[in-house]
């Protein structure tokens, strides 16, 4: 993802969340990927863990966004 977007022009930071916080302050938009294992098969929302770091960033709100998840 990251090549596809920097051929088009973006500047992109990949951040895991095992990195720990990231700050948004510098971010017009920002795209959040996330593993939903058994998604197709159960129905299964994202993990609790990548729920609650959405959560505790700072400025979502503000900026663009999109979702996208990965099964």
């Amino acid at each position: 993802m990251k090549e596809s977007l920097s051929n088009r022009g973006f500047i992109t930071t990949v951040h895991r969340m095992q990195d720990g916080p990231f700050e948004l302050q510098q971010h017009r938009a920002v795209l959040l990927g996330a593993p939903t294992f058994g998604l197709g098969l159960r129905q299964r929302a994202p993990t609790a863990q990548f729920a609650e770091y959405v959560e505790m960033m700072e400025g979502l709100d503000e900026i663009s966004m999109g979702v996208f998840t990965v099964y």
